[in-house]
């Protein structure tokens, strides 16, 4: 039986130095680089992973975090179909801004974009200034998944990914069961007597 490939773009978005880049290189190469250079306008990079008897490609789009990069970012958004929000869990301000982000996504992005918000730097917890209730509060009231990360140790950045994997096959198998649906309503409607 031939393995399915599922092509999935994913945008990262966030703050500068929230650690998009490191998350990334993490799960690309299984590497930390201390002194990774922040991301000019937008990166790019490919990696596949194999779920459930599918090859998922993620055409992964890293975007640079200065304000100034802002009206650029839309572009790599517009047609992805996972945004990744990432927030620095030592730093406030990085989290509070998601909610640009959301309001960004809910105007510019598909419909049905699936939304993961990654709380990243969890090897600092002892400078937490993010608690965990507000982070799992902003994923319920924007319908997006949390998973805490620490691109440093390499905790989570798996289960990102992971998850994105569960929530695509979960929406394939939908988008199969409405256009089964449709289908059979068809037929239905075809037998409508015609007036005059």
């Amino acid at each position: 039986m031939q393995m399915q490939q599922i092509q999935v773009k994913t945008v990262f978005l966030g703050d500068a130095n929230v650690g998009k880049s490191s998350i990334l290189c993490r799960f690309i190469d299984d590497q930390f680089d201390e002194n990774i250079q922040a991301t000019s306008g937008a990166d790019f990079k490919v990696k596949s992973i194999t779920y459930n008897n599918k090859k998922i490609d993620f055409h992964l789009w890293d975007t640079a975090g200065q304000e100034r990069f802002r009206s650029l970012t839309q572009l790599y958004y517009k047609d992805a179909s996972v945004a990744c929000i990432v927030y620095d869990i030592t730093n406030r301000n990085s989290f509070e801004v998601l909610n640009y982000w959301f309001k960004e996504l809910k105007q510019h992005a598909k419909e049905n974009i699936i939304k993961i918000i990654i709380g990243n730097k969890m090897d600092l917890s002892q400078q937490q200034q993010v608690q965990l209730d507000k982070a799992q509060t902003m994923a319920k009231t924007n319908d997006a998944i949390l998973v805490l990360t620490s691109a440093r140790e390499g905790t989570g950045v798996q289960e990102v990914f992971q998850k994105i994997a569960v929530q695509i096959e979960q929406s394939q198998s939908e988008q199969i069961k409405q256009k089964q649906a449709t289908k059979i309503m068809k037929p239905q409607e075809q037998k409508k007597p015609s007036c005059c």
